[in-house]
């Protein structure tokens, strides 16, 4: 399996790091992938995918050039988190059984093996954002 892109693994490291402060350190066992090949299902997770990516594209520069914590640069691009907000929603209702899941599909223009975690984006996806 390849290796997931900097952008999007410094926005799950990012949505990671917002969730964080909200709960104990308790580790967990990592759950092995679950493999999707259903060409509907590969569609589902490879817009996930690609929304969770186009928010990291926003938000990694934000948190290196020290603009703020990632929580606070999450909240700075609402419409992309709602994107991301969206999409995992829709996710969740055609396929719940993701929902604690690694869920790992073969992109099929490129062919490359992806891989996200469906449960941590639930975690980490809806930050405390300051009222406008």
């Amino acid at each position: 399996m390849r290796s997931i892109s900097n952008v999007c693994l410094a926005t799950l490291l990012a949505l990671t790091a917002v969730g964080a402060y909200a709960q104990t350190a308790v580790p967990s066992p990592v759950p092995a992938p679950y493999v999707v090949t259903e060409a509907r299902a590969v569609q589902a997770a490879e817009s996930l995918f690609q929304d969770v990516q186009a928010l990291g594209a926003k938000v990694t520069p934000c948190v290196n050039g020290s603009d703020g914590s990632p929580a606070a640069c999450v909240c700075k691009f609402p419409a992309e988190l709602k994107r991301v907000q969206d999409q995992l929603r829709s996710v969740r209702g055609a396929y719940p059984e993701w929902e604690k899941q690694v869920v790992n599909w073969t992109e099929p223009a490129s062919k490359q093996s992806r891989a996200i975690s469906v449960q941590a984006l639930i975690r980490q996806s809806y930050p405390v954002c300051p009222a406008k």
